[in-house]
């Protein structure tokens, strides 16, 4: 045996990748699966009072959890519903990936669909409980093949389309992107769950680039006769000046009537860099960005961490992160932060701009 590779016989191939593509997943291929379920009574996640999975992703297989895993949130629920204490709980699989195979159980194989349904009646069971679920495939959401509760006969959404799943109101839907284009691919598919959650959310971790239009979903003006936001404008102001609606004909040149200010539909923010072996850079001057931006806007920004590949643009660094300037000096500009924090996660090492850890209420 040389490099510690298993010789032929030694190990079951179902388990383990048949195809590498990369440096980790050559390092996986020789590794023992790992179906040990992680502790789900307390949780790292500073936005979250609980993990809990209801099944395991490793590599291309999914595993249900343990009945036991199941029935944690009914604990918790019990515990949060005397002191009338709602707790947070956030599942770090994606509910909604286009993963269609079956989920490997000791007893049988249940299908994904039929596991999301099974998640959802426990989220029904849990109503102090508020579930938070980011997904990378906003499209997928809110869809009854997917797994979301439906209900008995169609109704009409905000949005004038016919609607057939229903509201869950311990629900918190986030969309996890990571840079403007991938925003902007998925936020409109987000935006057409509004009717079915209290929170849509966004979720930029890792942020591997500049967001500089975060609420791309806000457009400044909508009409008042027919709610379009098609606006042609020289000057909209809120008194009505020399605006015309594309899609209904109003406007400033037959009516006075002023237009409506319209807001965003997005309630909370998540940003974070990227962690971990091979994490890729994160400005500060992004997160930063997105804060400002959060902040003009009214919505609840929760900066998570700034990563283990944390950069500045700022070459008078002392500035915004003293304890770096006898380090550094006066040109830093580009310069790796060294936090003590492996994945930059702890707010007292951020530039006082940087501490915002805000949630809905």
């Amino acid at each position: 045996m040389t490099r510690g590779f298993p010789e032929p016989g030694d190990f079951d191939q179902r388990d383990y990748f048949e195809r590498a593509d990369d440096e980790r997943e050559r390092r996986d291929r020789f590794l023992p699966i790992d179906w040990s379920e992680p502790m789900a009574e307390d949780t790292k996640i500073q936005l979250a009072d609980h993990t809990w999975n209801p099944w395991l992703c490793i590599h291309d297989k999914r595993r249900r959890t343990s009945d036991a895993n199941w029935k944690k949130p009914l604990a918790w629920n019990r515990d949060a519903e005397p002191v009338a204490t709602r707790l947070r709980v956030f599942p770090s699989m994606d509910p909604f990936e286009d993963w269609q195979g079956s989920i490997v159980n000791a007893k049988d194989e249940t299908p994904m669909d039929q596991l999301r349904r099974d998640m959802f009646g426990l989220i029904d069971q849990t109503p102090n409980l508020d579930y938070i679920l980011a997904t990378k495939r906003p499209e997928n959401a809110g869809r009854a093949t997917y797994g979301w509760p439906t209900t008995w006969m169609p109704y009409s959404k905000s949005d004038g389309s016919t609607g057939v799943c229903r509201r869950v109101d311990n629900v918190w839907l986030l969309y996890s992107a990571s840079d403007q284009e991938s925003l902007e691919a998925g936020i409109g598919h987000l935006l057409k769950c509004r009717d079915l959650v209290p929170v849509l959310g966004l979720s930029l971790e890792p942020l591997v680039g500049p967001i500089d239009d975060l609420f791309c979903d806000t457009h400044d003006w909508q009409c008042p006769y027919c709610s379009s936001r098609n606006i042609e404008a020289d000057i909209a102001t809120s008194e009505g000046n020399r605006w015309f609606c594309d899609d209904c004909g109003a406007g400033a040149m037959n009516d006075v009537q002023p237009l409506i200010k319209f807001t965003t539909q997005i309630d909370w923010v998540i940003v974070g860099g990227d962690s971990g072996p091979g994490a890729r850079p994160c400005q500060m001057e992004w997160i930063e960005s997105i804060v400002q931006q959060c902040k003009a806007a009214g919505v609840p920004c929760f900066v998570k961490q700034l990563g283990s590949f944390a950069v500045t643009s700022n070459v008078n660094i002392w500035e915004i992160c003293p304890p770096f300037a006898s380090e550094w000096g006066s040109y830093a500009a580009g310069a790796k932060l060294a936090f003590k924090h492996p994945k930059g996660g702890d707010p007292s090492e951020w530039p006082e701009p940087l501490q915002v850890q805000e949630c809905p209420t």
